[in-house]
């Protein structure tokens, strides 16, 4: 019983670590095809700029999900963990550079050019389906 649970479990990690990679892939190839000039630059003049911050998240779910995989399915690579701690640690050194550059260029425009607009983000708040009013939070 044990033994089949814990087979299910690794089928179930390399399932959604399958899956986590390909959509990774093909949300690469989508933003590709996002950066022509009109649709790209339309979102970078609005508040859902901040949006692209979900890119170095997932980058970061990515390194997570990748050493997960190396610890399940690679007997004996906690030997070379000394190895592997500062290489994922400058992945994510990489991912949060890259963050503060995508949130510092939202930020420079806000503070520069001023063109927040709070009035979208209070419509879409009023007419949200799950806002239930000021205590919707209790």
């Amino acid at each position: 019983m044990v033994g089949g649970l814990l087979v299910l479990d690794l089928v179930a990690i390399l399932f959604f670590s399958f899956l986590h990679f390909r959509l990774l892939l093909w949300n690469f190839s989508e933003l590709k095809c996002f950066r022509k000039p009109a649709s790209c630059t339309e979102l970078k003049k609005s508040n859902a700029e901040v949006s692209l911050m979900v890119i170095p998240l997932t980058l970061a779910m990515s390194i997570n999900v990748a050493f997960i995989l190396r610890a399940l399915f690679f007997p004996g690579l906690w030997q070379f963990v000394e190895y592997l701690f500062p290489l994922a640690l400058l992945g994510f050194f990489a991912v949060g550079i890259q963050a503060l550059r995508i949130l510092g260029t939202y930020f420079t425009r806000l503070f520069t050019a001023g063109d927040f607009d709070s009035n979208i983000n209070v419509v879409w708040h009023n007419h949200n389906p799950l806002n239930n009013g000021p205590t919707s939070w209790l």
